[in-house]
Parts: structure tokens; sequence; C-alpha cells
């Protein structure tokens, strides 16, 4: 895990890159899902220097040959190694993706990447929830058919340097 500042500056850049989506310039980290998702994906780039991808791609991030993906929560509190990295079943008929990589954003204070999968090993390990379903480890209902995997059993993110 890896953490990381969220600046302003940051804040700026994702509210500009999707200007079309972001409704509001009061647009906040909880309440936009674009936001949310912008957001870990320019703390990703700019952590390792690689160059987010343009708005049309079906990746974020192009780490080497590896189109990856960032997937992005925020959160109140800091994120624990047994919360869960979730990617939505209808997003994954729209990747053109190789790997994902989990961050987790504390309010608006602090970034945390929190590890990397390949896209394979992510559907063999994570558990697949159906709308409505129920997670026992939190009691969390699904309002959309998604997968879910713990932080803890990413792989470290050396792979991505």
């Amino acid at each position: 895990m890896i953490e990381v500042e969220i600046t302003e500056g940051i804040i700026k850049k994702a509210k500009e890159w999707h200007k079309h989506i972001i409704k509001s310039d009061r647009a906040t980290i909880n309440a936009n899902g674009w936001l949310v998702g912008r957001i870990g994906t320019l703390i990703v780039a700019d952590h390792y220097d690689i160059p987010p991808t343009s708005a049309g791609e079906h990746y974020d991030i192009l780490v080497g040959d590896q189109k990856t993906v960032v997937k992005t929560k925020a959160r109140n509190v800091p994120p624990l190694p047994y919360y869960d990295g979730t990617v939505p079943a209808q997003s994954l008929d729209l990747l053109d993706a190789d790997q994902f990589v989990f961050v987790s954003l504390y309010k608006q204070e602090k970034a945390y990447i929190m590890g990397t999968m390949s896209v394979g090993e992510f559907l063999e390990k994570s558990t697949a929830y159906k709308k409505g379903d129920v997670d026992l480890s939190n009691n969390f209902t699904h309002h959309t058919a998604a997968y879910n995997i713990t932080y803890k059993e990413l792989h470290g993110l050396e792979v991505l340097v």
C-alpha cells in the first residue's frame, strides 16, 4: 500500500478531465463516481509518472504494454487489508484491460494505492455478487452485479515500476 496526498491540483485536473460528465464545480469526491475514478487514475499516473489515456480509451493508463484500469473507492475511513476492491460486472464488457490497480480515497485528504492484479487472476479469485446479494463480510447489499476482492489478496505495486 502506498499513501499519497490528494492535492487541489489533482482534484482540479480530474474535474477538467471530464468536465462534460461532472455537473458542478462544487462536486465532491464522495458525491460523484466519475470524479472519484478520475482522481484515482491521476493519483496512480502522477505517482508512477505515466500519462493517463484519453477519455475515449477503455483503460486508464498504459504500464509498459499492459493496459491498466484503475478502480477507485471513496471512503470515510482509511482502508484496511480486509476491505474490498470492487469491479462492477457491467464494466467488464466495456474494458480493454490486462490488469487492475485498486485505489482507496480517504475523504479529500489521502489516496491509498492498494495493489494490482491481472484481469484473469481477478476473475478467478474474486467473489461474484448479483444485484441484491448481501456480502456477509460487511452486510453490504449489492445494488448491481459486481466482483469483490480483498485488498490483502492483491499483488504488490513493484510490478508497476
